[in-house]
């Protein structure tokens, strides 16, 4: 029954892998169209504007705008254990880990997981682990917090918290604060509860904060009167981003652009594996029938197995060529192309690998290399059933009981005077015969 369920369990996963494979490649393919035009439309429709005074005929257009942020609050602070920002910034972040247990899987070699601990800002749940006895605190006293400076302005544009959240922050904020929860100290910049943090227990808790350390700001955005938003292309795509420093309009596009490419050949390597393992797995049925053949199986099965990821690879082309083809037609034919060698490639390896040559390679491996093949077409003379000792050399290689003769070329001199003796004798005796 396991057999069983193991044997249709590669069909299954092989049906499904490929369904997935080519969900993800149509997907990522018909998105990373719609994000190439969107990102040339940004391109097309984008206005330099100016920080002040606010040209309300921009209003609905997409605008690139830079300069230095104005705000209120001159330091940022966190009350809840009274640090403050140290510098005039308009971002703070507090960033909280906890020292947890880490589950990882193991080695090629070795199917257990290993555990490991690390310090996670999120909750790594030990539940889920494979050995139980490792075993993490159930959440983290206190959250991860950004702290934003109240009534921030670019020139006369108002600039909101969602503005502000693309904007890395990029500096530690040196700690000097002695308002702290009962049971946490100050050590090597961090506020924790641990007795030591050279040497870290399970549950222990280190904070420490981060700021921007740059009051200047860079934004790619669609102007609504004195704000700034999301700007949604034709394709229905959204062309937002941000920066801290002075940044061009045009860097910033080629950012989002370089984002989008990031994603877009994870996608579509993830969508070719995901269908070469699926072509692997319809076909391991009969790869596990092939292992079962002694000497020539193991070959056979790698070159099938071959075959089904070049085959995943071809589909996968073919896929990606015609969700070209409409937008970008030399794409398309390309892709299509590369798919056309690949088919080229699995019929070479089939005509190669087609026949006897099998056989013909595993005998020479197991050391019987002194066999003669014979230039026949079919036996000519005795037994069907004959069983040849491919032990013999050539020059004795003969069969039980039957008469099949060596050919000339394949007889030693020796043999060849022993025949014509015989002959002799024959011809002897026959003239006797005759008298």
């Amino acid at each position: 029954m396991k057999a069983v369920r193991s044997f249709f369990g590669g069909i299954i996963l092989g049906i499904l892998f490929l369904i997935i494979g080519i969900c993800v490649l149509f997907f990522n393919e018909g998105n990373n169209v719609k994000n190439i035009k969107s990102i040339d439309e940004a391109r097309d429709v984008l206005v330099l504007a100016s920080v002040s005074p606010i040209n309300k005929a921009n209003d609905g257009t997409l605008v690139a705008l830079n300069g230095k942020l104005s705000y209120e609050n001159e330091y940022l602070y966190d009350s809840v254990f009274g640090v403050y920002s140290g510098k005039k910034t308009y971002k703070m972040k507090r960033l909280v880990e906890m020292y947890q247990w880490k589950e990882e899987n193991g080695s090629d070699n070795n199917d257990k997981h290993r555990y490991k601990k690390v310090w996670s800002s999120r909750m790594i749940n030990s539940s889920l682990f494979e050995d139980e006895t490792y075993e993490n605190p159930s959440s983290i006293p206190y959250d991860n917090l950004v702290i934003y400076a109240d009534d921030v302005k670019l020139g006369d544009y108002l600039i909101s918290n969602d503005n502000l959240r693309q904007v890395n922050t990029n500096e530690d904020v040196l700690i000097t604060s002695s308002d702290l929860p009962i049971g946490y100290s100050l050590q090597n910049n961090y506020i924790t509860n641990s007795n030591d943090l050279k040497s870290p227990e399970i549950g222990d808790i280190r904070i420490s904060y981060k700021i921007v350390n740059s009051n200047e700001f860079s934004i790619v955005a669609k102007q609504e009167k004195n704000t700034l938003v999301d700007y949604i292309s034709k394709q229905g795509k959204s062309i937002y981003m941000t920066s801290s420093g002075i940044v061009s309009g045009d860097e910033l596009i080629k950012k989002l652009e370089s984002g989008n490419n990031t994603l877009k050949w994870i996608l579509r390597i993830a969508g070719i594996v995901l269908i070469s393992f699926g072509c692997a797995g319809l076909i391991s049925p009969v790869n596990r029938i092939l292992n079962i053949i002694p000497i020539v199986g193991k070959k056979i099965s790698g070159i099938v197995s071959l075959m089904a990821l070049l085959s995943g690879a071809c589909l996968s082309f073919i896929i990606i060529g015609i969700s070209w083809l409409i937008y970008r037609p030399l794409i398309g034919i390309l892709c299509l192309s590369l798919s056309g060698i690949t088919l080229a490639g699995l019929i070479y390896i089939i005509k190669k690998n087609k026949g006897n040559a099998f056989v013909k390679s595993e005998l020479q491996d197991n050391g019987n290399s002194n066999v003669s093949l014979r230039p026949y077409s079919s036996l000519e003379t005795g037994s069907l059933n004959a069983e040849f000792n491919v032990d013999k050399t050539a020059e004795t290689l003969v069969t039980e009981n039957s008469n099949v003769p060596l050919q000339p070329w394949e007889q030693t001199s020796e043999a060849k005077e022993n025949i014509v003796k015989t002959d002799n004798n024959q011809d002897i005796q026959d003239n006797n015969l005759n008298g």
